[in-house]
C-alpha cells in the first residue's frame, strides 16, 4: 500500500523545457505511459487513440525519410541551444 502511494507520487505531471524554433518553451508531460495532458490533468488514452498514434508515427516516418538532412540540421541547432541553456541538467 505504501509502495503504491509512493509510485503514484513519483509518476506525475512534470514541466519540461524543450526547444522550439531555437527558443526555450515549457510544456507539461506525463511520466506515465499511455497518458496525456488535457486541461492540466492526466488522462488515460483509449486503445483506439494509441493505435491511431502508432499508425500516424509510421506514416510520418516514411514521409520524413526524404527530409532527413533538414531534420538533422534543425536537431543539431536545437542541441546547440540546449547546451547553451544547460537544459540537459535541468530535465534529468
Amino acid at each position: 500500500m505504501i509502495l503504491d502511494r509512493l509510485k503514484t507520487m513519483l509518476e506525475a505531471i512534470r514541466t519540461v523545457t524543450v526547444i522550439r524554433d531555437n527558443k526555450p518553451v515549457k510544456i507539461q508531460q506525463s511520466s506515465k505511459p499511455n497518458y496525456k495532458i488535457v486541461n492540466g490533468e492526466e488522462v488515460k488514452m483509449s486503445m483506439e487513440e494509441i493505435l491511431n498514434r502508432q499508425k500516424a508515427a509510421k506514416k510520418a516516418q516514411l514521409k520524413n525519410k526524404g527530409q532527413q538532412d533538414n531534420i538533422n540540421d534543425k536537431r543539431k541547432a536545437s542541441m546547440e541551444t540546449r547546451e547553451e541553456l544547460e537544459l540537459d541538467k535541468e530535465n534529468t
